[in-house]
Formats: structure tokens, C-alpha cells, sequence
């Protein structure tokens, strides 16, 4: 990961070190491995993340951000990374409006609906053209 933002100044850094929970490593190397195969730049990334985060910021009604966390605390940061890839994949036309956020209501059904250890099965309901 040092490489990686050692290599793109304006790739903002994680607050802490390393991640919380792997769901953050995965949307981080998700954002990588786009960058790398093309489809987004760091500076489109820069900039989708930063909209994001001040999004985030204007709708809290605080004038903290949220993302300056005493200790370690990286959920609320990697939330609105999670978000701001989604922006961006819709933005590009990756992936249809709400798309992504229709899947996750869906898994969220899904696993509700699973008893535990068993496998969370989704639902498709609509095939994409």
C-alpha cells in the first residue's frame, strides 16, 4: 500500500495503519486494480473521493470531518471511499444508476433471510442486457 501512495500524491491516505476490516483492503485494491487497467485516474479518483468526503461532511451538519479520527478509526473514511467508487463506476457508465445500491439492499435481504453458517444465496431478479 506504501508503494502505491508513496507513487500517487494525490491518492489520499487511509487514517491509521492498514485496515480495519477487509472489506477496506478490498475496496482499496478494487480502486488500484481500476487505475491500473485504465479505467479510472488518480485524479478523477482524487477528486470523486474529496466530492464524496465534502458530501458526506455537508450533510452531517458538522463542521468536523469525520475522517480526522483520534486513535484509529477508519470505517467512516472507507464508507466514503466505498461510495465514491460507486459514483464513479455509475459516473463512467460502469455500471447502471443504482445498480450497486440495489445489490446491496438485496445481500442485506439475503443474509437476513440465511440461517448462520449456511451460504448467503442472491436472488437475481432482472437480467442485464
Amino acid at each position: 500500500m506504501a508503494e502505491v501512495l508513496d507513487a500517487n500524491p494525490t491518492l489520499p491516505a487511509p487514517v491509521g495503519r492498514g485496515f480495519a476490516e477487509p472489506w477496506q483492503a478490498s475496496v482499496f485494491a478494487i480502486t488500484v486494480h481500476l487505475h491500473e487497467r485504465g479505467v479510472i485516474t488518480w485524479q478523477e479518483w482524487a477528486q470523486a473521493l474529496g466530492a464524496r468526503l465534502a458530501r458526506d461532511v455537508a450533510g452531517s451538519g458538522s463542521e468536523a470531518t469525520g475522517y480526522e479520527a483520534t486513535g484509529y478509526e477508519a470505517t467512516g473514511y472507507f464508507e466514503a471511499w466505498a461510495a465514491a467508487l460507486a459514483d464513479q463506476l455509475e459516473a463512467q457508465g460502469l455500471v447502471a444508476p443504482g445498480e450497486i445500491a440495489g445489490t446491496q439492499v438485496r445481500w442485506h435481504e439475503a443474509a437476513a433471510r440465511t440461517r448462520h453458517g449456511d451460504p448467503i444465496e442472491l436472488w437475481v431478479t432482472a437480467q442485464r442486457s
